[in-house]
Order: structure tokens, then C-alpha cells, then sequence
């Protein structure tokens, strides 16, 4: 029973500190593989880094120039472990460093050092399991280092339904977030107009990530997933930089996820290696916004990723 609490709790944490910028990273979008976890007590400690070639924040580009490097870690805490209820509480951060334009180029006193680091989030996740329903409570904070972009706050709910052994080898991994920003705007607001409306956004996403073991093996299996998103505004959050409307439809993504334990001794923890590629499809809305923040003018972006993480 632990060992499935903890499972979730990580999990959770994970999709809390990436999934947020879930276009970016796929690392929520991972699927679960089953390793021997050497670590019986009640904290997990996770951590990773990921190689991407651009950063979409929920269709609302960052950057696509230059190599991003997105290190992360999450503190799990087990608070409550019974047989029909789990309760835990993680701390993370999710970050961005960037050798392309946001990274680099001073624009004059804009940009203050250390350029590199883009963003850095601080993000905390009370994570409740009841039977296959889960349920999580985050409070995020989005920072940028390099002055790139104002502090932006927002409390979020997820709920997501494990259906694991509904179908054997196969799973969908559906999910539901809502975002309620609380300070500050993702998509600037109305203020890149110089306009004095700067309402606080609510976002919607819906996802699954159907996914199953490729390769059979107690040491080495391969796991696949198929990750589906879809955002949406359900007021003021993806606002238009000419007009000012608000645009319901934000983006989808398709993916695919390869994900392998490495055979490191399980003393060190357990280590997974994963790469994937998402195609992101951006509204009318997110489009004009990422062609302002400098990420070209398509409505279609490719983004690969390769990452390694672990858990103790």
C-alpha cells in the first residue's frame, strides 16, 4: 500500500512542478514504470533534468531558439497511509535555463543576470488518493531570475482517475486541471496593450496519456505513451494582444513518450531515462502571443525532449 501511495505522491509532485509547463517538458506526461524502489519511509526526494528545443507554457511560447535546460526537483511528503486512503504533501521547483534570446540579450536594462535562468517556479501539492480517484491542490508560483517576466501566482485543482488495471497493458491516465491565476497574468494580459484591464485568468485542461509496456522485462522494460492535451480559457486567460478578446480554444498537443528504468544499483535510487516528441497546435490567440514573445508565426511547433530523472 505504501509503495503505491508513494508512486502517486511522485507523480503528483511531478505533474505539478512540469506539467504546469506541460507543452514544454512532457515530463507529466510520462508514463508510470514500475521499479524496484529501494526507499520504505515516508519522503521521497525526486529530481531531473530535461533537454528540449523550445518552450511552450501551456501554447503560449517562451522560447524556441538555443538549447533549454530544465532542472527539477520535488520533496514527497506520506502523511496519512491507510488501506483506502492517502494523503501527502510535496514541495518542488521546475526551472528553465536558456542559451537562446531569453537568456542571453540584455535589451537594454531589461534583463538582469543571471541571464541564463529564465524561470523558476516554487511550487507546493497536497495530494489525496481514495481508491483510483486522486485529487491534488497546487499552489504555484512563477518566477523569472532574469527579470523576463513578472511573478505569477496561481492555485490549481487536478483530479485524475488511475485506470491501470482496467485493461490489462493498457491505460488512458485521464486528467482534469483547473487554474485560477491570482496574481499577475501568463499571457501578459491586457496590459501588453497598455491597458489598465489586467484581469486574472481561469484555464482548463484536459488530457490522457495512453500508454503501455512496449518490452516485457523485470530490469529493462520500455514503456510508451501517447500524451493528449487540451487547454482552454474559461475566462481571461488567453487574451488577444490587438483586440483584447479572449479566445476560448488555447492549444492541443499530441505526443509519444519512451521511458526506460537505467540499471543503476537500487542503493542509488531508481533512475528512468525518457525521450519524446509533442506536436503542439496553437488557437488564434496563443498563436499572436507566441509570434509577440518572438517564437515565429506557425500554428504548428515540433518539440523534442530527453531527460533523466530519479526518485529515492
Amino acid at each position: 500500500m505504501f509503495g503505491r501511495c508513494k508512486r502517486y505522491v511522485q507523480a503528483v509532485a511531478l505533474a505539478a512542478a512540469l506539467a504546469i509547463p506541460a507543452t514544454a517538458t512532457l515530463a507529466a506526461d510520462q508514463p508510470d514504470v514500475e521499479v524496484v524502489d529501494p526507499n520504505t519511509g515516508a519522503l521521497t526526494l525526486s529530481f531531473g533534468v530535461d533537454f528540449t528545443n523550445a518552450y511552450f507554457f501551456r501554447g503560449i511560447g517562451q522560447e524556441n531558439q538555443g538549447l533549454l535546460v530544465q532542472p527539477w526537483g520535488t520533496l514527497a511528503i506520506a502523511l496519512v497511509d491507510t488501506d483506502t486512503f492517502d494523503l501527502g504533501i510535496s514541495v518542488g521547483t521546475w526551472n528553465s535555463l536558456h542559451s537562446g534570446p531569453t537568456g542571453t540579450q540584455d535589451f537594454g536594462d531589461f534583463r538582469t543576470d543571471p541571464q541564463l535562468w529564465y524561470e523558476s517556479d516554487f511550487i507546493v501539492s497536497l495530494d489525496a488518493v481514495c481508491g483510483k480517484f486522486g485529487a491534488s491542490l497546487i499552489y504555484t508560483a512563477y518566477m523569472s531570475p532574469n527579470d523576463s517576466f513578472e511573478t505569477i501566482q496561481e492555485i490549481a485543482l487536478k483530479l485524475k482517475y488511475d485506470d491501470s488495471e482496467m485493461m490489462g497493458n493498457f491505460k488512458l491516465s485521464p486528467y482534469v486541471l483547473i487554474a485560477l491565476e491570482l496574481d499577475d497574468q501568463a499571457d501578459f494580459g491586457n496590459s501588453i496593450n497598455g491597458s489598465t484591464d489586467t484581469d486574472e485568468g481561469v484555464y482548463l485542461e484536459i488530457g490522457i496519456a495512453p500508454g503501455f509496456t512496449l518490452i516485457e522485462s523485470k530490469t529493462c522494460p520500455v514503456t510508451l505513451s501517447f500524451p493528449i492535451v487540451v487547454g482552454l480559457s474559461l475566462s481571461n486567460y488567453y487574451e488577444d494582444t490587438d483586440d483584447q478578446d479572449d479566445d476560448t480554444f488555447g492549444y492541443a498537443s499530441v505526443g509519444v513518450v519512451a521511458s526506460v528504468p537505467l540499471p543503476f544499483p537500487a542503493r542509488f535510487g531508481a533512475w528512468t531515462f525518457s525521450a519524446g516528441v509533442t506536436a503542439v497546435f496553437l488557437g488564434d490567440n496563443t498563436e499572436d502571443l507566441s509570434r509577440f514573445n518572438g517564437t515565429g508565426e506557425e500554428d504548428l511547433h515540433i518539440i523534442g525532449r530527453v531527460g533523466i530523472s530519479a526518485s529515492y
